[in-house]
């Protein structure tokens, strides 16, 4: 049936109604694209940025002490366990020693006969030597003074006799007189002989004086054989004692008791690890880093640590050491370092995180991490240039854990689009806001 024109008026103005919602539906959108997209900006700012590189290690002591028996004996004490703490000399293990106590005592009551007879001997040649000072002080003086008495005696005898002989002579006195003169002759001569005899042998060289510094060699040598006899006795004394103090096994160094591999009862010999102690103040951390980072890292930089099992407390650090290879299978170079003051939680073989300070820049150019992207190949950005958002190729420097340095492509005060923002591409029109956060 033919449509008439009423009908045709109708459909038109349904259609026009139509196209004219659209039309309005459509207008602020072109609008807001004429005037232009409103986006979030980050403007360029200066900053102070810290670069850290981070890594997970384990607690390693340099001072892992191996501490066994240097002799062969049975183990009747284990005075300490697994994470005990210790000083330096306590007495860790000790083996059965009654042998050897009763050595030493025997080898003390060596030394002290050995002493006596030091004593004894020295007494000795004391006594010899005050005998021969004695000869040269008072007996040959003595001696000579009875020859000089003696003499004198002999001369008056001698005169006596004279006298006696001419009386008999003349008659005057009896034979029997001249007999008794002549005996007195004879005795006087006699002692002046011993006299002599004794002073001889009271002067240097003589026979007293020889007997006497003899008895003094003889002496002197006793004694110096007792001497030696003491420093024989001494040294079986320090051998006994050294193996009794070696039946007791001590601590070398304070430090924790990491590992206990021996039990009463137990015969053990040297060579055989007994304990493990663990040295505090000597600790380091062994941690792989990935051979990207390796430009960044050099020995001396300070990291921050934390350990797994405490992860809201921290220590610091010292890179030590990098090893000068990398680990092929994982991509690692080997970091350790020094930690001067280990916390008292601190174990050996701990997992803890290391954050390495790498870099440190005040007044960096900075943007969020946000802002650029393409970050790890060929960083840029949409910066806004003119009302439009525009790619612009940066160099980047100091990268921190949400910002990074900006070298090269932009100036202070510039404005960049964050990533978040996808709906905006190169060439659009954009009105900035200030972006939130970051």
């Amino acid at each position: 049936m033919a449509m008439t024109g009423n009908g045709r008026r109708r459909r038109f103005g349904w259609a026009a109604l139509a196209l004219g919602l659209v039309l309005l539906a459509a207008f602020p959108a072109t609008l807001r694209r004429l005037r232009g997209l409103e986006v979030a900006v980050w403007p360029l700012a200066p900053t102070e940025l810290v670069q850290t590189v981070v890594a997970t290690g384990r607690v390693s002591g340099l001072a892992r002490v191996e501490i066994g028996s240097l002799i062969t004996g049975t183990v009747i004490e284990v005075s300490v366990r697994e994470g005990d703490r210790v000083e330096r000399g306590v007495v860790l293990v000790r083996l059965k020693d009654d042998e050897a106590r009763a050595n030493v005592a025997q080898a003390r009551s060596a030394v002290a006969q050995a002493e006596a007879g030091v004593a004894q001997a020295q007494a000795g040649a004391a006594a010899a030597s005050a005998r021969l000072m004695q000869l040269h002080g008072t007996t040959l003086p003595a001696a000579e003074q009875a020859v000089r008495i003696a003499a004198a005696e002999l001369e008056s005898a001698r005169r006596n006799f004279e006298r006696v002989d001419a009386l008999v002579s003349q008659g005057m006195l009896a034979r029997a007189d001249l007999d008794e003169a002549r005996r007195a002759l004879d005795t006087a001569q006699g002692r002046l002989d011993r006299e002599k005899t004794i002073a001889a042998g009271s002067r240097a060289g003589g026979g007293d004086e020889r007997a006497a510094q003899a008895a003094v060699a003889q002496a002197e040598a006793a004694a110096a054989q007792a001497r030696s006899a003491v420093v024989q006795a001494r040294a079986a004394l320090a051998a006994v004692e050294a193996r009794l103090a070696d039946l007791a096994v001590r601590a070398p160094a304070a430090g924790t008791i990491i590992v206990r591999s021996v039990e009463e009862g137990d015969t053990v010999q040297p060579g055989r690890t007994l304990l493990v102690l663990s040295r505090p103040g000597r600790t380091e951390i062994i941690a792989p880093v990935d051979e990207k980072n390796l430009a960044l890292l050099a020995v001396g930089q300070k990291a921050v640590v934390s350990a797994d099992a405490y992860p809201g407390r921290t220590f610091t650090a010292g890179l030590a050491t990098l090893v000068p290879a990398v680990v092929a299978a994982s991509g690692t170079v080997t970091a350790k370092f020094a930690v001067p003051e280990p916390p008292d939680y601190l174990l050996p073989e701990m997992t803890v995180s290391v954050e390495i300070e790498v870099a440190r820049k005040a007044g960096a150019l900075a943007l969020p991490l946000d802002a650029v992207r393409d970050l790890a190949s060929a960083p840029w950005v949409l910066a806004v240039r003119d009302g439009r958002a525009r790619r612009v190729p940066v160099g980047i420097g100091v990268r921190g854990a949400t910002r990074v340095e900006i070298l090269s492509g932009l100036a202070a005060g510039d404005q960049v689009i964050p990533a978040a923002e996808g709906r905006v591409v190169a060439g659009d029109k954009v009105r900035a806001k200030p972006a939130t956060g970051g």
